[in-house]
Formats: C-alpha cells, structure tokens, sequence
C-alpha cells in the first residue's frame, strides 16, 4: 500500500530475483521494498514519518533518524544537519563560515550545499536582535558582500533553508 512504512527501506544487496512474489519489479525507485511485495507506484521525495527529514536523507545517514538528536558533532540537531547539509554520523561535519574584511566591505563566506538557500543577518549587539540584509542566496553562491556596513563593528549570522 502507498502508506506503507516498508516502501524503500529494504537492502538491495539481498535482492536475488528481478521480480516479487506478484511477478511485479522487485525494484522501484532505485531502493527495494522491505517484505515480499514491492509497491510499484511512485512516491518520489517523501517523508513517511513525518519528521520534516526525506526518508532518502534518513536511508543514506542510518535509518529513520529522530529530528531532535544531537549529531556526533555535538553542535547540530539532525534536523538541523539535514537543512544544513551535513553528514549527522560525522564529527567533523560542521556549517563553516569565514569573514575576510576587505576594503572597504567585508565578505561572508561558508561551506554551501546544493538544494540550499542562505539568508544574511547583521547587528551591532546581540541582545538588539538581527536584521535581515540578504536574502535568497543560491548554493552555487557561498559568499555575500556586505555593501552596507563597512566598519566591521557587527555581528553576522547565516541563515541557511532547504530550497523550494
């Protein structure tokens, strides 16, 4: 059934036959179906559980993945690698970020991933509050100059959200 939680979770490297017990493809959607039945319609990018991760992301990092969880980095949710396109398994999956002050602008920089997109915030004391000063920054950008303040006496933060 289309509800089911066996639907792409099983192990292609058991997979001994080209078809399931109905004579249908054993393979659909590149992931085997766990149970002797495979669903031959399509679902595309899902999220059966809910949990706001991509049962693909969650297959590729382990298995279903509680959003909640503090990575191995100790830093990130899982929730937050997701959007972040980190690796929850790794310790040294960390979002990078640098600031190179270069006359008169100072320059953003991070480690961008694809299906990304990235917002720009800046204050001058963090108890104020950010303002937002870039917005809809594509992955294939991993840099932003600041053309507003030019004296570095701020603070950046980098938003980063899964692209539409």
């Amino acid at each position: 059934m289309s509800n089911s939680p066996c639907i792409n979770w099983g192990n292609n490297a058991v997979v001994s036959n080209a078809t399931d017990l109905d004579g249908s493809l054993r393979i659909v959607e590149e992931v085997v179906d766990m149970g002797a039945y495979e669903y031959q319609g399509i679902l595309g990018l899902s999220d059966s559980d809910g949990d706001g991760l991509l049962d693909d992301w969650e297959r590729q990092h382990g298995g279903n993945q509680n959003p909640d969880t503090v990575c191995s980095n100790g830093v990130n949710t899982v929730l937050e690698a997701y959007i972040a396109g980190l690796d929850p398994n790794d310790p040294n999956s960390k979002f990078l970020t640098s600031l190179q002050q270069y006359s008169p602008q100072p320059v953003l920089g991070w480690n961008a991933t694809s299906g990304r997109v990235y917002r720009i915030y800046w204050t001058t004391n963090l108890l104020n509050g950010f303002e937002l000063i870039g917005s809809n920054i594509p992955w294939t950008v991993n840099s932003f100059t600041d053309d507003i303040h030019s004296n570095g006496a701020g603070f950046y933060k980098i938003g980063v959200e899964l692209e539409d």
